[in-house]
This record gives C-alpha cells, sequence and structure tokens, in this order.
C-alpha cells in the first residue's frame, strides 16, 4: 500500500535500514543526517505487512525563475529492497507524488538520477550540466590582493551568502531559491566539514579530502571579489596536492589560469527535471507569442493543447511534443527548432522559430545544489 509515512521511532529506523540496504552503507552511520533530512521530507512509502519496502523522499523546495519563486518538490532516496524490485512501488509512489505536488500548488520537480532512462518513464528530463575543474598545485589560480578576505562561520557568512545568490545572475533561473532549513540542513549537516571564506561581492564553500582542498561553491558578483578569494584558496597551494570545483556556472574558471591547458576539465550530465503542472508554469512564463502547443503526458492534467499562455485550446497545434521535450524548451535548455531536427518536436519550422525568439536562451538554467 502507498501511503506517506509517519515517522515514529520503529518508522525511522525501517527508513534508515532500507537507505543503507539500497545505497550500500553501514546502519547507522548517516542517522543524524537522515534524521535532519526527514524532520523536513515527506516520505512515500510501499508498507506491507507493516513494513516499508520501498520508499521515496519528497522535498519541499523552491525554485527561482526570474521574479517568480514557485513551489519545487525535490525527490530523493530511491530506495527498494531487492526482492520487490520490478514490482511497480516506485512507479505507484511517483505518481501519487505527481499528483499530490499538483494539488499543493508545485511547478516543478528536480531528482539526481541514477538512470535517465529510468526516470523519463515518470516525465522527467536532463536539463542541468555540470563542469568538474581541477588543478594541480602549479596550476590553480593564483588570483590577486584586490579586497579583504574574512574567514567565517556559517552564521555569520550566511547574510553574506544570501545576498550574493540574490543578486548573481547564474542563480535566477531554474536555481533554487534556499529555503533557510536547505541552507542549514545542505551546509551544516550535509556538509559538516565546510569552511567559508567571504568578502564584500563573494565567497568560497572549501572543505578539505586528503591531500585535495574541494571547492564547493565559489561565487562571486565582481572581478576584484574572484581574485582575492582564488589568491585565498591558492595560498594552500603548499599544503594540498590538488584543488578540485564542480559547478553549474557560466564562468569558465581556466580564464584565470596561466596554463588553461593543463587544467582538466570534464563535463557531467547533471539533475533532471519534471513540469508538474504545465498551464501554471505557462502563465508565469508569460511568452508574448500567440500559439498552440500540444503535450503528451501520463499525467493528465498536463496533457492535451495548450494557448501558450496557460489556458487550454481546442485549436490546432503548431507544435507537439512530449512534457519532456516542452521540459527542455520551456527551462531554456534546448530551442525548439533543434528538437524539431531529432524529432522531440513535431511541427512547422517557422513557428518553431517564432516560439524561440521569445525565449532567452542566453539564460542556461543553473543548479549549484543536489539531493
Amino acid at each position: 500500500m502507498i501511503k506517506t509515512v509517519a515517522i515514529t521511532p520503529s518508522n525511522f529506523e525501517q527508513i534508515l535500514a532500507l537507505d543503507a540496504d539500497a545505497f550500500g552503507y553501514p546502519v547507522g552511520t548517516k542517522t543524524m543526517y537522515r534524521r535532519e533530512l526527514v524532520k523536513n521530507a515527506t516520505v512515500y512509502g510501499d508498507i506491507n505487512d507493516d513494513t516499508i519496502t520501498s520508499q521515496v523522499f519528497a522535498l519541499p523546495l523552491h525554485v527561482k525563475l526570474n521574479t517568480a519563486t514557485v513551489k519545487m518538490v525535490g525527490i530523493g532516496n530511491v530506495a527498494s529492497y531487492p526482492e520487490v524490485r520490478g514490482n511497480g512501488a516506485i512507479r505507484r509512489i511517483m505518481a501519487q507524488i505527481q499528483s499530490d505536488a499538483y494539488e499543493d500548488g508545485a511547478i516543478l520537480s528536480y531528482l539526481a538520477p541514477f538512470s535517465y532512462r529510468f526516470y523519463r518513464q515518470f516525465g522527467y528530463e536532463w536539463l542541468f550540466d555540470q563542469k568538474q575543474y581541477t588543478w594541480d598545485d602549479h596550476t590553480v589560480p593564483i588570483g590577486a590582493k584586490t579586497t579583504p578576505v574574512k574567514r567565517a562561520s556559517f552564521d555569520e557568512a550566511l547574510p553574506t551568502m544570501k545576498k550574493i545568490i540574490g543578486q548573481h545572475p547564474d542563480f535566477q533561473f531554474g536555481a533554487l531559491a534556499r529555503d533557510d532549513w536547505w541552507w542549514r540542513f545542505r551546509y551544516t549537516v550535509r556538509l559538516s566539514d565546510l569552511k567559508i571564506a567571504t568578502t564584500e561581492n563573494g565567497y568560497v564553500m572549501y572543505r578539505f579530502e586528503g591531500e585535495k582542498l574541494i571547492i564547493q561553491e565559489l561565487v562571486t558578483l565582481t572581478h576584484d571579489a574572484e581574485l582575492a578569494l582564488w589568491r585565498f584558496i591558492s595560498s594552500r597551494a603548499g599544503t594540498f596536492k590538488q584543488f578540485q570545483l564542480t559547478d553549474g556556472q557560466t564562468r569558465d574558471w581556466r580564464d584565470l589560469s596561466a596554463e588553461p591547458m593543463a587544467v582538466k576539465i570534464q563535463q557531467q550530465a547533471g539533475m533532471m527535471v519534471r513540469i508538474v503542472n504545465i498551464a501554471a508554469l505557462l502563465r508565469i512564463l508569460a511568452l508574448p507569442v500567440e500559439m498552440v502547443i500540444d503535450v503528451t503526458d501520463d499525467f493528465e492534467q498536463n496533457a492535451g493543447h495548450w494557448q501558450i499562455n496557460g489556458e487550454r485550446s481546442t485549436a490546432t497545434a503548431q507544435l507537439s511534443g512530449t512534457v519532456q521535450a516542452w521540459t527542455k524548451v520551456l527551462l531554456h535548455a534546448r530551442c525548439a527548432e533543434i528538437l524539431l531536427q531529432t524529432g522531440e518536436l513535431r511541427g512547422d519550422i517557422q513557428s518553431a522559430r517564432r516560439l524561440d525568439q521569445v525565449i532567452d536562451f542566453s539564460q542556461r538554467p543553473v543548479l549549484a545544489d543536489y539531493f
């Protein structure tokens, strides 16, 4: 039976046991982290004979879509015991989450997949990219002494970090509008060993891993702040042999490297997105074009013909595609003309070009968070 799980002591022990079995870690090693997470999550479970055999965490989060901040459901900790895998429980749970999210006013849902193919069957599509940069101690950007840098505790740094994230252009479309609980959970519980340094117009969060310094997040509003924070980081080149940064920002950090060919860079496919409520999304985007689109989706509230303003339509659609294809177009990941070429959209090229002209594809969706 699919139901939300009351977080009683007994159920919490079951949640931990299933999570540990599915993700291969010793029971008891992540108790604090999981306990803090379920304080904010809704846990959906398939319960048989009072035993949770499959479960999914649904996280109440928010996303920036330029001037709008919308509800988003983050999906995590998808787990089943081996003996029940393939029985359809995860499909039923995901369908229930989609229905509940829609009723609760959510517009989008994000998840980090173990398999992109698996989650496409639930309406999700790959949207975000990340780049992983790796420098050795001789090639890490050296920066410059431009503006004061101060090491700070999380509580001291939080107002500065909120201000900078709120103003940085890469964090205005598709990025999390980080709720207070998420800031604290992600950066003090989940990553409890983080250290932070700030300037007036930038900050860096970092941690140590053996001989490697991991830059968890580096966000700046000015070039002076960039230089100052990189000087702060590179000053540790005598202690650490390797420096690594993974992010989705449009900034190419090789620009600050004296030897850009020496920088190891790896592009990685990131998280997936599902449109929970396409009518509400279209109304928020308010695209200045007259057009009817057709959406194919197993979730019937999204399926059918829509005017681009979010109203139902009985007129002929100029462009047709799955909810996954429309996720790519409406959230600025791929232009409609390209998806016509790949067959993910159907229709005429003139309509695709008209739609592309009113979408700012230079504003790529960026996600710095993970769950």
